[in-house]
């Protein structure tokens, strides 16, 4: 019965949607059988019925990309305000730890 249902979102090509549905289902299936409600779970691993989705990493500068970036960025006309903003929310975690003020002001 739950092949069915989930059996549609991944025709329907909605597999992240699945994915949750499924993990969903299988906290409460665990939190039935963590207080015997259930003696088993018979829906454990059904995960691997189905396909996963594919994960798409968000899109980053090439480093040969910066420094024109970074040129347009210095010539906007825009408030300071906003280019710091948008400068500090267009990089990686890692790439914001290891610049160098240097860096940012060339």
């Amino acid at each position: 019965m739950a092949l069915k249902a989930f059996k549609q979102y991944q025709d329907e090509g909605h597999l992240e949607k699945l994915k949750r549905t499924i993990q969903k289902h299988n906290e409460i299936m665990t939190y039935a059988l963590h207080r015997d409600l259930i003696s088993f779970n018979p829906k454990a691993n059904i995960e691997k019925e189905f396909d996963s989705p594919t994960v798409e990493h968000f899109k980053t500068l090439k480093p040969e990309d910066l420094s024109e970036f970074m040129f347009t960025l210095q010539n906007i006309q825009i408030h300071r305000q906003t280019r710091y903003l948008s400068l500090s929310t267009m990089t990686s975690s890692n790439e914001v730890d290891t610049a160098k003020w240097a860096d940012i002001v060339e």
